[in-house]
């Protein structure tokens, strides 16, 4: 299995230098607010989120996101996890798991839960839909919210199902933009 590590960017801080699927090696990164000034150490970055967060992802990569309900993030990672070692099995990409607090914007992933984000990538050049797909149809049993920006599969009978506030969002986006300017084909056929 050729090492997958240097696909996030990350450091080499394993007990072995070897990443593969079935050597379970986590990466943690902790975000905490802070009024320190910018820092960097061995494994440390204290910095505006605007300097730290943008990377150079070489190769580039299609991701899906989705936000699981943290009741239901354990289950969902070891079922993701379960499909690459059995079914996609060429897939190298690091599956990202991180805990989110819940929020009351109407459309984010997060409306009125608290998450684990479930995140799965395919590189582009090559035949990635199918474990995509798979994915999502495992997402969906926990009934998973997208990251907007990322690749999904939702319709709009999808996202009235899974967020709340979805109709007063459309009638909202209605009033605010009755001629449609801020749509294109993929928000029309979910908002419109």
């Amino acid at each position: 299995m050729p090492e997958s590590r240097h696909l996030y960017c990350l450091p080499d801080t394993a007990a072995v230098s070897s990443t593969n699927k079935t050597a379970d090696v986590c990466e943690m990164k902790v975000m905490d607010i802070t009024e320190a000034p910018p820092t960097e150490g061995a494994f440390e970055r204290i910095a505006y989120s605007s300097d730290i967060y943008p990377i150079e992802y070489v190769p580039n990569f299609h991701e899906l996101e989705y936000a699981v309900p943290a009741e239901h993030g354990k289950d969902a990672l070891r079922d993701v996890r379960e499909l690459m070692l059995t079914k996609h099995t060429n897939c190298i990409y690091p599956i990202e798991f991180r805990f989110t607090a819940g929020d009351p914007a109407w459309m984010s992933p997060f409306h009125q839960q608290d998450s684990v984000t479930l995140s799965v990538s395919g590189g582009p050049g090559i035949d990635y839909w199918d474990y995509l797909r798979d994915v999502d149809a495992i997402l969906r049993r926990y009934n998973s919210r997208p990251h907007w920006g990322k690749m999904h599969f939702l319709d709009a009978e999808d996202v009235t199902a899974l967020y709340p506030k979805a109709e007063d969002f459309r009638a909202l986006r209605r009033q605010m933009d009755p001629g449609g300017v801020f749509l294109n084909d993929h928000l029309r056929a979910l908002f419109g």
